[in-house]
């Protein structure tokens, strides 16, 4: 038994220094990452150590570490344009319905986004591109209960680019039976790099958002209305009356 114990001790000492040898490594291989290739542009894009459960699935690193539960204020960092007070968030994986079309659906992404729920438009390829007036073009709906006048919609995208040259990345939103109004990711175009006005605070907090006006709402139950244009689109968080 003692010849057990200690050979026991031998190999377990054995695999605590090669832990240890294999976090040396992958320290040294996210510092050179995020410090030295292409001069730091991508430093703290690489967590190292700090990862989530399932490290097929998407992540969001404002959600750091990985996995961590954190408060609906602590992810949200403040934005210029807020809804007015009163007016509440609501993932946007929270929508009352969805419709899809063939294979193209809105999915939600586990992990993904501040809200760690995001919604992405699957497959994200050319089957999931739409006329802008098209009619059957995979839509998120929410409900909503409004005063009469008029109101705001804001809708929190992740800041991705268009995934095809010459192509834009949209969604097409409305209220009720309006018709519906082409919005564009910020900062999508390609106009700009990490440290245009956009982009820097997108990167930064992960999100960039939409104001939709939505005028002359008459008092009571409405819905808001986001349906699929171009593939890449990914909706995170979604502001209503």
């Amino acid at each position: 038994m003692a010849d057990r114990n200690a050979q026991l001790g031998v190999d377990v000492a054995a695999n605590e220094n090669k832990i240890a040898r294999l976090r040396s490594d992958l320290e040294a291989r996210v510092k050179d990452y995020n410090k030295n290739i292409a001069g730091g542009k991508w430093n703290h894009v690489m967590p190292g150590l700090v990862t989530g459960s399932n490290l097929m699935a998407w992540n969001s690193q404002v959600r750091w570490p990985w996995g961590e539960k954190t408060s609906a204020a602590a992810r949200r960092p403040v934005s210029p344009n807020q809804p007015p007070a009163g007016q509440s968030w609501r993932d946007a994986a929270t929508a009352d319905h969805r419709t899809s079309s063939g294979p193209a659906r809105w999915a939600v992404i586990e992990g993904l986004g501040p809200s760690g729920r995001a919604m992405a438009l699957e497959p994200a390829s050319l089957d999931s591109s739409w006329n802008e007036n098209d009619t059957n073009a995979p839509m998120l709906e929410y409900d909503f209960t409004s005063k009469a006048g008029d109101a705001e919609a804001f809708v929190d995208f992740l800041p991705t680019f268009r995934l095809y040259p010459g192509m834009k990345l949209r969604v097409a939103v409305g209220v009720d039976n309006r018709a519906p109004t082409l919005i564009r990711v910020p900062g999508s175009s390609g106009a700009e790099n990490e440290n245009g006005p956009i982009r820097s605070s997108a990167v930064q907090n992960n999100y960039v958002r939409a104001q939709i006006p939505m005028p002359g709402l008459a008092a009571g139950k409405h819905t808001f209305r986001i349906r699929a244009v171009d593939p890449g689109a990914v909706i995170d968080k979604v502001s209503l009356p």
